[in-house]
This record gives C-alpha cells, sequence and structure tokens, in this order.
C-alpha cells in the first residue's frame, strides 16, 4: 500500500463515511457517561485518511459530553502502511487528536476478522471496508432513528 494511492483512488470509502457520520454521532452521544475511558475502533483502517477526518466530530461530541480518556485504534492487516497512518492521523489539520487533550491513537497490526480487543472493551466501532463491500443494507436498529 506504501504510495500506491490507495486513499487517492477510494473515493467509495470516502462516500460511505460521509454517510455514516450522523449515525456515527448519534451514537456517541447515546454512550453512557459513567465510563472513564473511551475506546473507538476502526476495523480495517488503512492509511486512514477518510476516518481519521470522519471521526474527529465524534472524538469532539463524545470529549464534550464527558471528561474521560479517549483512545483511536485503527486495526489493519501488519502489510498496512502505518506511516501513512501516523502521518493521515497526527500530521493532518482537523483530525481527531487534535479535538481534545486526552485523545490519543493505537495501531493494531492483525486482521478484524479475529478477535482484536478484549470482549466488552469497545465503545464505538465504524469499518468502511465492510460498509462499502455490502450487497445490501443491514437495516438501523431503532436505538439509532
Amino acid at each position: 500500500m506504501h504510495g500506491s494511492g490507495y486513499n487517492l483512488y477510494n473515493q467509495m470509502q470516502h462516500r460511505a463515511n460521509q454517510e455514516a457520520q450522523d449515525c456515527l454521532l448519534r451514537a456517541a452521544e447515546a454512550l453512557s457517561g459513567s465510563a472513564e475511558s473511551v475506546l473507538i475502533a476502526d476495523y480495517g483502517s488503512s492509511a486512514s485518511a477518510n476516518s481519521a477526518l470522519l471521526l474527529a466530530p465524534v472524538v469532539q461530541c463524545l470529549a464534550a459530553k464527558q471528561k474521560v480518556s479517549i483512545t483511536v485504534a485503527h486495526v489493519d492487516l501488519p502489510e498496512n502502511d502505518w506511516q501513512g497512518l501516523q502521518e493521515a492521523t497526527q500530521s493532518r489539520e482537523g483530525t481527531y487528536l487534535q479535538m481534545a487533550p486526552d485523545v490519543n491513537s493505537q495501531a493494531c497490526a492483525q486482521s478484524f476478522y479475529s478477535q482484536c480487543f478484549p470482549a466488552a472493551s469497545v465503545s464505538l466501532a465504524w469499518s468502511a471496508p465492510c460498509i462499502t463491500s455490502l450487497t445490501s443494507s443491514a437495516g438501523v436498529g431503532d436505538q439509532w432513528q
């Protein structure tokens, strides 16, 4: 993926992210205010150019709602462009790391088809590759409408 232009040519994921932002914000608003920390999983992150900007308002919403430590964990295969991910999340303006003081990022180098985190530890998750690969809508639960 190094320098291959993945983010430049992956407009489908970018459009999916734009359409999902309202749903993610509603999910963030619905999270319980009693947690000491929040873990947001970005499954299939690639270099995260799309999701780093998508997650910024979500992190901002969570930080405004409650004073918690927020971790965004980017999950992708070991051969992912991890340097590109660091550049996308830490060097560009408007990313989630700039939305609140106690926000950090992690990289998880494994397939998201395996268990990447301890049970019941993920507060909110997003996966653009899965959304763009669906052949039909799974529907939205009543709590998100």
